[in-house]
């Protein structure tokens, strides 16, 4: 086998090394949405059951998550956690979080009626790949979701 003939080979890998790397920063497909709130009966937190969707063909190894919550269009809250969340390829995982409430009367006057309520959730998801290098996912989704009464 002739050294030119090793050399293509060699160059294709290195190649598709470098092209995975930067597609790896590129990395989207992943939303956050909300299957339930649950306010605690002093409405100084909510809990929010959070389901991360992710669309890529690889699994995502999530290692801190950033969110703001929005409720019929005002902030109600934010929460950060540093729990890993692994999203598998093609699938969903769910996880709940507590958001601290910022303004406990928009948040009582909202949840009332005990309907659903309209959302909006502005994530960030941050993945480690590598020692130094570290890939933020900035996600953002709105709905409609129920309300379970505080116990």
């Amino acid at each position: 086998m002739s050294l030119k003939s090793l050399l293509l080979p060699l160059s294709l890998i290195g190649l598709l090394i470098t092209l995975g790397c930067n597609s790896a920063a590129k990395l989207g497909g992943v939303t956050v949405t909300i299957a339930e709130l649950t306010p605690d009966a002093s409405a100084q937190k909510l809990d929010a059951k959070l389901l991360y969707k992710n669309e890529n063909v690889l699994s995502l190894a999530v290692s801190e998550t950033t969110h703001a919550l929005y409720l019929n269009g005002i902030k109600i809250g934010k929460t950060h956690s540093k729990v890993p969340v692994g999203l598998p390829q093609l699938g969903q995982v769910t996880q709940t979080l507590s958001f601290s409430v910022e303004n406990q009367k928009n948040l009582s006057a909202l949840l009332a009626d005990g309907g659903p309520v309209a959302y909006r959730i502005e994530s960030v998801l941050l993945l480690e790949a590598g020692e130094d290098d570290e890939i933020k996912i900035k996600t953002a989704s709105s709905g409609t979701t129920s309300v379970i009464r505080a116990k």
